[in-house]
């Protein structure tokens, strides 16, 4: 696998317990690099931007307001929004 830049930023988030959000266009390797740095055993909420009320939900969305949304999805997960088909 190719190393990326941005591997260091998230390996130093995840050992400070912080939340991660790898965003960008379809097909670049977002999975890919969640699946090659987050330990197996490391519970992992998977949004699918894809699904519309996913996208509704996150449009327009400031920093603050997006830790809420984050965080009442964490509390409340539903199979759906993890796009699972």
């Amino acid at each position: 696998m190719i190393t990326r830049a941005i591997e260091d930023r998230i390996n130093n988030a995840l050992a400070k317990k912080k939340a991660v959000t790898i965003m960008g266009p379809r097909q670049v390797g977002k999975s890919t690099l969640a699946d090659a740095i987050i330990p197996k055993d490391v519970k992992v909420l998977e949004i699918n931007g894809d699904n519309t009320d996913v996208q509704t939900m996150f449009e327009n969305v400031d920093e603050a307001k997006m830790k809420i949304r984050t965080a009442l999805l964490l509390e409340n997960p539903a199979e759906e929004r993890s796009g699972s088909d």
